[in-house]
């Protein structure tokens, strides 16, 4: 693929003194010793809680293995979601049959999509990364957030203009919601083809009409997948609104840092679908949040903050789980169907050094890791899951050499009141950044 060329604009904001470019390349190992030190801190804390005698094997053990499925979150989430997010036709909603098994399971199991329509078309490496990090952060909560059967919070999705001349920022709305509909339609078609190949057994079928001609399915036949025929799952909250990111003429990743992403504008769009909901949804809690065209009570989108949308789906994420539980519903699928994936958490209890005669029965463990580890033994975030996400916000803040460093905080990437503490911390980073 060839690289992207760079634009007259980029050319123009991209310093070439010798004394930006030195303070670039400061900044850089800066980030880099504060990054290693951040990772020691980690490390240590983790090993004087595994030593520690007062705390009983079993809790060390349900430590481990939470942090560990965390860092697994943390980085299939970021390479799928973020590195080399989906890419789906616009605005057709079509889907290459190599990319037509991706692009549904990056729809199951997600409370909310989100489409980037760069009209510039940097495909497919779209800066999606300052995005998702930030994301990510809102939503998920150390050892607490439900992430089995790879649940989570927001899948990005690439839009491959397919109309000559097309431009993201003149769509209109039943464009969007017709790409989006076909991609839910064609998503659940894949899960049913899955499912009658799996048996008798398998969950219950949909059989949605389609929108469009049907995805190839050369590669969604799951036969040796036992999670793609009973896990997957396309929340009604997905399936009932989704939210638009526009990028006309810029990048997504400005030369601001990561904080701003808060403040870029996106679409929250309802599509019309309502089953499953508890209840209906209105935007009109967000009427003073609008931006641009003015919000009408009863329209069916509006423009507002990435952190205004945000804080608005998270609300709604609450209000359909207080309603119905996590979904899906992992202890169901255990006592109907026992498929061998949701028990491999067992297999490694018993490699970390189970013992059932002093931990008690495996088979009475639950298998949603956000009940294993005990807040009043463990109140600090330790392990994998710390440091992978400590590292995928470190790889932000000194990219591309024609922005602004991005200076540093206590909380860069995470609560301080959340992570281990360190006495010498905030002083030997601020150092590490001073002039000189």
């Amino acid at each position: 693929m060839a690289p992207e060329k760079s634009s007259p604009a980029d050319a123009k904001a991209r310093p070439v003194d010798r004394e930006y470019m030195r303070l670039r390349t400061r900044n850089g190992q800066a980030w880099g010793d504060v990054a290693l030190g951040e990772d020691i801190i980690l490390q240590r804390a983790m090993n004087r809680v595994m030593m520690e005698p007062s705390i009983q094997p079993r809790d060390k053990i349900l430590l481990r293995m939470r942090t560990d499925a965390e860092a697994e979150a943390r980085t299939r989430h970021y390479s799928r979601s973020a590195y080399t997010p989906c890419s789906i036709g616009f605005p057709s909603g079509w889907v290459e049959s190599h990319n037509a098994r991706s692009v549904a399971r990056s729809c199951f199991n997600t409370t909310i999509g989100l489409y980037i329509l760069d009209d510039q078309q940097h495909f497919p490496y779209i800066r999606a990364l300052a995005l998702e990090t930030w994301l990510w952060r809102q939503w998920f909560k150390p050892y607490s957030t439900d992430i089995e059967a790879e649940r989570t919070f927001v899948r990005i999705f690439a839009a491959k203009y397919d109309v000559k001349g097309y431009k993201g920022s003149e769509a209109q709305l039943d464009d969007l919601i017709g790409a989006h509909h076909n991609v839910c339609e064609q998503s659940q078609r894949l899960k049913d083809i899955a499912c009658l190949e799996a048996g008798p057994d398998s969950l219950p079928l949909m059989n949605e009409l389609l929108r469009g001609p049907p995805w190839d399915h050369i590669n969604a036949a799951g036969t040796g997948d036992e999670y793609w025929r009973h896990a997957p799952l396309l929340q009604p909250l997905f399936r009932a609104m989704f939210m638009v990111l526009v990028q006309p003429n810029t990048r997504i990743l400005e030369p601001k840092g990561i904080k701003w992403v808060a403040d870029v504008q996106v679409r929250l769009v309802l599509t019309g679908t309502t089953e499953g909901l508890s209840a209906p949804i209105s935007f009109e809690e967000l009427r003073g949040y609008s931006k641009g065209t003015p919000y009408i009570p009863g329209d069916r989108t509006i423009t507002t903050t990435l952190g205004v949308a945000t804080k608005f789906i998270l609300r709604l994420e609450q209000r359909e789980i207080d309603a119905f539980g996590v979904r899906p519903n992992l202890c169901q699928l255990l006592n109907d169907i026992s498929p061998p994936w949701i028990l491999e958490y067992r297999e490694k209890a018993e490699l970390l050094g189970w013992v059932e005669e002093r931990d008690g029965r495996l088979d009475e463990l639950s298998p949603r890791s956000s009940e294993w580890v005990d807040r009043t033994i463990f109140p600090r975030w330790l392990g994998n899951g710390a440091i992978y996400t400590m590292h995928r916000t470190r790889d932000l803040l000194d990219m591309g050499g024609h922005q602004e460093p991005e200076p540093y905080t206590e909380d860069w990437w995470w609560d301080p009141e959340e992570i281990p503490e360190s006495a010498t911390r905030d002083a030997e980073a601020r150092k590490r950044f001073a002039e000189g």
